[in-house]
């Protein structure tokens, strides 16, 4: 609400960074992809690859798409352009003279413009592209926080018509619903949403029994919040959030053990008992579970236990101050990135792009991304069985077998 007055006192000395818009956006688009919460704490943080932009004369009047395929050490995402951040340009877009190449790198000296293999791959024979429809979404947001009814206004622009978000929280539902109500009308936002139909529910987030009220079998994505409803430390607040999210996991891995066995008694084929783990993969894969915390040492909980996909908050905006602080040019990117209209980070089954089995190089699959009707571009991609992905990975000439459950980060169009 105050950076209107900031850029009205400090003009275009100042830059701004919105940290709630910043930790907002993350969670939605995060919440709504398994992994991608990864993806960004590698690119906000400073121990791996960072956003840089330079000007390279060996590329005016090439092709983006010839660009795309030049750097061995860096990830080009888009152009700069007479101030302008063009993000995943269309096909054929040509590098103008003073135009600078973005790209995601390990250093600013540590990436150079080459020439493209002379092998490079473009096309593929086989068309594979099986882009799914948008269907309507159930969405549980845990906890509060004094921005939610942002949050909820950019889960309503991102998701399909007809989709539903649950609050739970420990405020008396009407509590909930009036707090909305007035941040709408502060923001001068219409009074209902245009895609989202909202179910308000009382309880107290580190019960069972109030937990078990809700359908948590029935929800494709859920964002477990750093309440901030009640006065508590961030360490209380981390706490709370930990036994929400444990809580959840086992109901719904109870619940959907019971799904299978029901839907599983007219066979009489018999069946192998299911380990613990085996059960949390499943869950995961029905239902993104998405943890905002507050302090390193639970990052380090969940990263080990392996239970949830998690935004360390604080530390993310913490970072992309450094980063805007470093090169003003960086907040025009990830306003950009965060923007719903555009290109965004996703993380796609290469089955969608690939034909089984293909033997090609990480510089092919760029070139047949680019040469898509809707063109993407490539940033790295996580191997079928690991748990991370490689955003710019190394040796991208090197033909590898790309494997059916393989996942392609991409810069994309929704």
């Amino acid at each position: 609400d105050n950076e209107p007055l900031v850029r009205m006192v400090g003009g275009s000395d100042v830059e701004t960074v919105v940290a709630h818009d910043v930790i907002g956006r993350l969670m939605i688009q995060c919440a709504r992809q398994p992994g991608l919460a990864q993806v960004w704490n590698d690119v906000l943080g400073f121990e791996g690859c960072e956003f840089y932009a330079k000007s390279w004369d060996s590329l005016v009047g090439k092709t983006f798409d010839e660009a795309v395929v030049s750097f061995e050490e860096a990830a080009p995402l888009g152009i700069l352009r007479d101030g302008a951040v063009l993000l995943n340009p269309p096909r054929g877009e040509i590098v103008r003279e003073g135009d600078e190449i973005i790209v995601l790198a390990e250093d600013d000296d540590s990436y150079e413009a080459g020439e493209p293999p002379a092998d490079l791959v473009e096309t593929l024979e086989e068309d594979v592209d099986d882009a799914d429809e948008e269907t309507p979404e159930r969405v549980l947001f845990c906890g509060w926080r004094r921005d939610l009814d942002d949050i909820v206004q950019l889960l309503d622009d991102f998701v399909a018509p007809g989709s539903e978000l649950h609050l739970f929280s420990g405020l008396e539902v009407d509590v909930q619903k009036a707090r909305l109500q007035k941040a709408r009308e502060q923001r001068k936002r219409p009074p209902k949403l245009s895609k989202l139909k909202v179910v308000h529910t009382q309880g107290d987030l580190c019960s069972r029994r109030d937990l078990e009220r809700l359908p948590l079998e029935r929800f494709d994505s859920a964002i477990i919040l750093a309440d901030d409803a009640s006065d508590k430390t961030a360490t209380d607040r981390d706490s709370q959030a930990l036994a929400t999210l444990l809580l959840l996991r086992d109901i719904q891995m109870q619940r959907f053990k019971e799904e299978d066995a029901s839907s599983k008694r007219a066979s009489p084929t018999p069946t192998a008992t299911a380990s613990w783990a085996e059960d949390l993969v499943e869950a995961k894969h029905r239902c993104v579970v998405l943890s905002e915390i507050l302090d390193a040492r639970t990052r380090n909980l969940i990263a080990d236990a392996g239970i949830s996909d998690y935004v360390l908050s604080n530390s993310m905006v913490s970072d992309a101050i450094a980063m805007v602080a470093e090169d003003r040019n960086v907040n025009k990117i990830l306003n950009t990135l965060f923007e719903e209209e555009g290109s965004e980070i996703y993380l796609r089954p290469a089955s969608g792009y690939l034909p089984p089995n293909a033997e090609l190089s990480f510089f092919d699959v760029a070139a047949i991304l680019r040469n898509r009707e809707a063109p993407e571009v490539l940033l790295g991609f996580r191997a079928d069985g690991e748990h991370s992905a490689v955003v710019n990975p190394p040796d991208k000439g090197e033909k590898r077998t790309w494997a059916e459950h393989d996942m392609l980060v991409v810069l994309a169009e929704d």
